[in-house]
């Protein structure tokens, strides 16, 4: 009998990395007008479509600019500030149907959505008679936060960030308010063509909200401030939101695919970013089904930044560097993030070189390759309403790369693990904590590092009972500081392990305690060996392991809210 080693831990699941890519902008075609959108047909023309702020789509076909415009709606909408035309997305059916979508402030500066189709016979014009009015959405009293971003689902549907109506603290409560299309992510299907009678949408009988009186059934998720510009990871489905914060924080939300259906609030306007809304204006808990951020920044120009512009995740194949990074940037500083997957958390990369300020959109070609829109700026003639081409280098490697930073309840206790590439001697961690109403992060633990083993715990007691945020603040040896990703651990006494794993007559026997969404296994070197959706599943899973090496694996399960790893001798 095989003797079985299974150790309960939470360890990195992903290719460990050693360098950080360089992000760099490529200037490919100047100048447009205000361009805020980039997105292609998927029609196999390998064009770009730029949407400028000025009503008018113009098509980049690899070498110049189209001279006569895709399409001119600037008589119908209303422009300034953040008014205009503000996105545009192609049916899925494209290339048979001819179908797209426009998003723009009316001349009264509601919300709109309409759809359009191309000219018979002329792939390069659009037909301005076919217009029809899907959603027009009050937006009364105020100029700003509109939202902005249009995209189809892997599922066909079509999907819509809309900001809460502007001014400060959101006074109207309009993010909260479930009745209000304000603030929101919104999901519809408008594949119906026949059918010409309005609103010329119908509702997906899946959206979490559907049946409830108190939200309408356009809505997948809640509090939302303005998402100017969001994605979904063109692999994985899961979904990116850049998130413009008020006054303290900017931030990026995250749904994986399997969750984007759940009910979903992202705090505004109670929460800014991991705090409380500092401005005192109002006061409100951590509303239901809080989904918190992956990731923020505070506002300051050598390190955040004050207008973030939500990005993608890298899925060309031109810099396998970049591959997998979700890339995002501050419009008014110019400052780089590359966040990078690091279940259950992220590690998140600042670069402050290379920089291009007044980035207003990113989008990507038919093969992946990532490009993005610099919106005009008199105060910079050089590189006025250009279009750029992401690209990478190779980065410097670093002096201590953190690989992982997980929690774990543990009795009475939370107990905080991670794990680097290297260690050296006079490093020093930092476990900072803190919870959903405080402001600011806490030191509760240090440690000093005096091996090169590069995996730590450290042990923190009577943590309460509430949820508690935790991150690891690095000091390198260099004097360099950097912090990991955010973490939330849940009240003592509630542990959160997600399964049981035992191997029996050449099987792996996996006992469920959760609901569990995906069963992955994997060598100590990272190579996947088997791989499983599930669909919020839980009781035994039976897997056979005769095809596999005797070996030690790696076992992980992801559930609903947090993902566990273990060890396992075959």
């Amino acid at each position: 009998m095989k003797t079985v080693l299974l150790l309960s831990c939470l360890l990195i699941f992903e290719l460990s990395f050693s360098q950080a890519p360089i992000v760099q902008y490529q200037r490919i075609d100047s100048p447009y007008s205000q361009p805020v959108d980039i997105v292609n047909a998927g029609d196999n023309s390998n064009r770009l479509f730029i949407v400028q702020k000025d009503g008018i789509v113009r098509i980049w076909n690899g070498v110049a600019p189209s001279l006569t415009p895709f399409i001119n709606i600037s008589g119908i909408i209303s422009g300034g500030g953040e008014r205009g035309l503000l996105s545009m997305a192609f049916h899925p059916q494209y290339a048979t149907n001819r179908y797209f979508f426009l998003y723009y402030t009316n001349t009264s500066g509601n919300l709109t959505l309409a759809r359009y189709q191309t000219q018979a016979g002329n792939a390069n014009l659009a037909d301005a008679a076919s217009a029809k009015i899907l959603l027009t959405i009050p937006h009364p009293g105020q100029s700003n936060h509109n939202g902005g971003k249009l995209l189809f689902g892997s599922d066909g549907y079509l999907y819509l960030g809309t900001g809460d109506g502007g001014g400060g603290d959101d006074l109207p409560n309009n993010a909260q308010n479930g009745l209000s299309l304000l603030g929101k992510m919104l999901r519809i299907d408008v594949n119906d063509f026949a059918d010409n009678t309005a609103p010329f949408y119908a509702i997906p009988p899946n959206n979490p909200y559907v049946g409830n009186a108190t939200v309408a059934p356009e809505i997948i998720a809640l509090g939302l401030r303005n998402p100017w510009r969001w994605s979904f990871d063109k692999t994985t489905g899961d979904m990116w939101i850049g998130d413009v914060g008020q006054s303290a924080r900017e931030e990026v939300d995250f749904r994986a695919a399997a969750s984007i259906l759940q009910p979903t609030n992202y705090g505004w306007r109670c929460l800014e970013g991991f705090i409380t809304n500092p401005n005192g204006a109002v006061a409100c808990p951590a509303p239901a089904n809080y989904v918190p951020p992956v990731f923020d920044y505070t506002r300051s120009a050598a390190t955040g930044g004050f207008v973030i512009t939500g990005g993608m995740v890298y899925r060309g194949s031109q810099y396998p560097l970049l591959q997998g990074y979700y890339v995002c940037t501050d419009y008014a500083t110019g400052n780089i993030w590359l966040i990078y997957p690091n279940n259950p958390g992220w590690v998140s990369t600042l670069q402050t070189t290379n920089k291009v300020t007044n980035i207003s959109g990113f989008g990507a070609d038919e093969q992946g390759e990532m490009y993005a829109v610099k919106l005009q700026s008199d105060a910079d003639a050089v590189n006025t309403g250009a279009l750029y081409k992401i690209t990478a280098i190779n980065g410097t490697p670093l002096a201590l790369q953190l690989l992982s930073f997980t929690g774990k309840v543990y009795g009475s206790t939370h107990e905080l693990q991670w794990e680097t590439v290297s260690d050296h001697p006079n490093s020093i961690y930092v476990v900072e904590r803190k919870t959903a109403t405080e402001t600011g992060f806490t030191e509760v633990a240090r440690k000093k590092s005096n091996s090169t083993q590069g995996r730590h715990s450290i042990i923190v007691n009577n943590p309460g009972n509430e949820t508690y945020y935790y991150r690891l603040q690095i000091q390198q040896a260099s004097g360099a500081v950097s912090y990991s990703s955010i973490i939330a651990l849940g009240a003592v006494g509630t542990e959160k392990e997600i399964f049981k794993a035992a191997i029996r007559s050449g099987n792996l026997n996996l006992q469920l305690l959760k609901p569990a969404n995906s069963i992955e296994i994997a060598t100590m070197s990272g190579a996947i060996v088997f791989r499983k959706k599930l669909a919020a599943q839980n009781g035994t899973v039976v897997i056979p392991l005769q095809a596999i090496p005797h070996q030690l694996l790696l076992i992980r399960v992801v559930g609903e809210t947090n993902s566990e790893v273990q060890k396992l001798l075959w």
